[in-house]
């Protein structure tokens, strides 16, 4: 199993939902969290399961129960997890 890095991007991504569903609703936040987080964790194990981008230097991987996608980058010893991002919003650059 690789190790997980999260990029600073990737972090804020997260807290950024976090904060927004603190006004809304906290639970759906630490489940949506959650997700993210085992996510992360299975990529870790399976790192090539995500489909390469269309700039091949990064994959992407849709967050099951969620509307996030993980995009990512494997890195020999580790997957950097470069974004957390909803499906509905701009991933120009990345994908």
């Amino acid at each position: 199993m690789l190790a997980i890095r999260w990029a600073p991007l990737a972090r804020a991504d997260i807290e950024r939902m976090l904060r927004y569903h603190a006004l809304h609703d906290t639970e759906a936040g630490i489940d949506i969290q959650d997700r993210i987080l085992a996510a992360a964790r299975f990529l870790a194990a399976v790192p090539a399961a995500g489909p390469v981008s269309v700039r091949g230097d990064r994959r992407k991987w849709r967050v099951a129960g969620t509307k996030y996608i993980l995009f990512y980058r494997i890195m020999g010893d580790h997957i950097r997890i470069l974004r957390v991002l909803q499906g509905t919003q701009d991933s120009t650059g990345l994908a």
